[in-house]
């Protein structure tokens, strides 16, 4: 209410920058959620309701079907999703590509990775008519991370 956001730092001690991409006007249809984690493919991690958690590395060229509807305070017939997708345990380059997956796959791609990082990229996805979006993944083996933020109405 009085213009100002939190950053919560967990672990160890770390110099933060914060630099503003753009605002939402009241009247949007863009509605924030509290972060949910949607998906982890790591061994051992944990989702929002545990769905979706370690599944694995997704292996280069395979479609992953994320389920965002009914999940993480994402009510079922939004039209959009906005996701903070991480890519990380790749042994080499790669890209994921972001799309509804009632969509064909785009020619881009909405986060890029190198081997041994730890890539995160905020992404605002359409979602398919069953609620999900799919995650391409190009080039390399990687985990997956997807943690819903928000929802178009």
């Amino acid at each position: 209410a009085d213009g100002t956001v939190c950053l919560y730092v967990g672990v160890s001690d770390v110099h933060l920058i914060a630099d503003v991409n753009g605002f939402v006007d009241a009247s949007s249809d863009l509605q924030p959620v509290v972060p949910a984690r949607l998906l982890d493919s790591r061994p051992g991690e944990s989702t929002v309701d545990g769905e979706q958690a370690g599944g694995g590395r997704a292996a280069a060229g395979d479609v992953v079907v994320l389920d965002v509807a009914g999940r993480g305070e994402v009510p079922e017939g939004v039209s959009g999703v906005v996701l903070n997708v991480t890519a990380l345990g790749s042994d080499g380059p790669g890209f994921v590509t972001v799309f509804a997956c009632d969509a064909e796959r785009p020619v881009a791609s909405n986060l890029n990775f190198d081997a041994g990082t730890v890539q995160p990229n905020l992404v605002v996805s359409a979602l398919g008519a069953d609620g999900t979006v799919c995650l391409y993944v190009g080039v390399s083996d990687v985990h997956l991370i997807a943690d819903v933020g928000g929802y178009l109405s």
